[in-house]
């Protein structure tokens, strides 16, 4: 009785509908443009340069796995389109987000390095594929929580590329995973062990490739 009472007076923290709006607004794909174009405008000052290298390194992570989960999606629906295709292919089936991950990361890490980014970029996205690797690696066995291991990780770079100042996502991991622990996503500890990956694998990726040196 005594270990159900935390988890209940969590519960009832955020109202359900008040949680499924700070999921979806701070879904991973979504703080992946901020956290990018924040760390591509310290590296090129100028507008032009900064939203053009944002761009390149966001595309082809957004379309490459946006176009596969689309043809997986009317593959499984008969030629129908499912309405959550990330929620179907990556939860029921964790051995998709290995595919996921390959189609995230090749094409924008290879984009970035052929047309001669600065290496701020490649890395912050090597890190991330990492991470993305990691959590599906975990999740073939357990269920750690993917928004959790992601946003940490763009916490980590930002850390890492503004240094103490670039914590500026701090205060959102703990309220996004009470969000998906009140939608019943996942348990505290699939929480925590999102967490855990998202700050270690990121951690001494940036850490080895040099981020922000």
């Amino acid at each position: 009785m005594s270990n159900e009472m935390p988890v209940s007076t969590i519960k009832m923290a955020m109202a359900p509908r008040y949680a499924r709006m700070i999921s979806n607004i701070f879904h991973p794909w979504a703080m992946l443009v901020p956290t990018t174009a924040m760390t591509a405008c310290h590296v090129y000052k100028e507008p032009i340069e900064c939203t053009k290298w944002t761009v390149l390194a966001l595309l082809p992570a957004f379309v490459f796995p946006f176009f596969y989960t689309l043809l997986r999606a009317r593959a499984q629906s008969n030629g129908g389109i499912h309405q959550k295709v990330s929620r179907s292919l990556v939860r029921d089936d964790p051995g998709q987000l290995l595919i996921l991950t390959l189609l995230f990361g090749a094409p924008a890490i290879l984009i970035l390095l052929v047309l001669n980014s600065a290496p701020d970029l490649p890395i912050m996205f090597t890190g991330f594929t990492a991470v993305m690797l990691a959590t599906a690696l975990v999740n073939l066995r357990y269920r750690a929580s993917f928004h959790i291991s992601m946003i940490t990780s763009m916490q980590v770079a930002l850390l890492f590329v503004y240094g103490p100042i670039g914590l500026v996502f701090i205060p959102l991991l703990p309220i996004i995973g009470l969000s998906r622990f009140k939608l019943g996503e996942h348990t505290l500890k699939q929480i925590l062990a999102g967490l855990t990956i998202g700050i270690v694998v990121s951690g001494v990726v940036f850490l080895i490739l040099g981020l922000g040196q």
